[in-house]
């Protein structure tokens, strides 16, 4: 199935929710969503952390390597923009845990991704880190 992503920043907060919304209509490779986060982060005015909601990500390991592949290398990678201080995923996929793990590598700039099973223990940690 594909999807669309809806990108949101949290009130008086420098948090932002990448949620995929399914969507039959939505190009399967959605190839808009680096570009589409790489404008969202050039207009805001802080570094913020990124909070990517895949609780109900139905991805295949195509999907998730094209996906790693995209987001986390080379220059435009968003990940790697200087307003994203740091991505948090929120998944119970095992596969999906495991690419957050392997963003850790050199090829994707030593990337860490933490991983929780639930949106309030992601914001939760995520709030930690601006205390």
């Amino acid at each position: 199935m594909a999807f669309k992503t809806t990108i949101k920043k949290l009130p008086n907060e420098p948090i932002i929710v990448l949620t995929p919304v399914w969507d039959l209509d939505a190009q399967p490779e959605n190839p808009l969503l680096p570009n589409e986060l790489l404008a969202f982060l050039n207009k805001l005015s802080e570094p913020v952390f990124q909070i990517a909601d895949l609780s109900d990500a139905e991805l295949n390991m195509d999907d998730l390597m094209i996906g790693a592949t995209v987001m986390g290398r080379g220059e435009t990678s968003p990940f790697h923009h200087p307003n994203l201080r740091q991505t948090v995923v929120v998944t119970r996929s095992a596969a999906v845990r495991a690419t957050a793990m392997g963003m850790g590598y050199d090829v994707y700039g030593n990337l860490y991704i933490p991983v929780y099973e639930n949106f309030e223990d992601a914001l939760a940690y995520v709030r930690s880190q601006l205390a």
